[in-house]
């Protein structure tokens, strides 16, 4: 996904970024992501969303980390980032390496590695990230709003917004049903009634978001692998 996702970034990446000024970084980004896996599982489904949001609003630059001020917005609080989740796992992550390496690795390049080292220690494949990403000093609430693709958007709009950041329809399905196999999904954006399904799995569902849940729970996106 994130191989996909590095067109959005606007830097001159390189896999040996960091090799002179911070040998260990991507060991200490791992080690980091392999104790908080052990503490939430379901850490690298919310490392997977966080990636996105960041990288589709306005490319991969860690925007989506910088808190509002008093007189300016932020990407954290537009609607399809209210629920974002792993803020803190980047923060651990920054805390170690800058004990090692001060003022040296990007949140950003924090945000792909360790998003990277989260879906490999899940199950899910492993892959080469060149870093190299710059931070961004600025975020904007609107650029979230405007740019995020929302649920219920027509497939036409979905493609035209994919194609525009360079990826294919073929890309795109690859991202949004990759990125849709791990963590859970609200009911209230499940519809058991609207497309044919396995008759079990409908029951379930029904069960889990039936009723006062229909606002409230939440359905595995995998029923049977739901952090893999």
């Amino acid at each position: 996904l994130l191989g996909l996702l590095a067109p959005l970034a606007s830097a001159q990446l390189s896999r040996e970024f960091y090799k002179a000024s911070c040998p260990d970084a991507e060991k200490i980004v791992a080690a980091v992501i392999e104790k908080k896996l052990k503490e939430d599982p379901g850490t690298a489904a919310g490392l997977l969303r966080l990636l996105f949001h960041d990288c589709f609003a306005n490319g991969c630059d860690a925007s989506i980390l910088i808190d509002p001020l008093s007189n300016q917005s932020a990407e954290k609080e537009a609607g399809p980032n209210i629920s974002v989740r792993g803020f803190e796992v980047i923060d651990d992550i920054k805390k170690e390496l800058e004990a090692k390496c001060p003022k040296t690795v990007s949140c950003a390049d924090i945000v792909a590695l360790g998003t990277r080292d989260a879906v490999r220690i899940s199950g899910g494949p492993a892959y080469e990230v060149p870093t190299g990403r710059r931070d961004s000093l600025v975020s904007n609430r609107e650029e979230a709003d405007n740019n995020l693709p929302g649920p219920d958007i027509p497939i036409p709009k979905l493609t035209s917004e994919f194609l525009s950041r360079g990826f294919t329809p073929e890309e795109m399905v690859v991202l949004l049903a990759g990125g849709h196999s791990i963590g859970k999904v609200r009911c209230i954006f499940i519809e058991p009634d609207a497309t044919p399904m396995d008759p079990g799995y409908q029951a379930s569902i029904s069960k889990l978001c039936d009723g006062p849940n229909r606002d409230t729970g939440f359905v595995n996106m995998d029923e049977h692998n739901p952090n893999v």
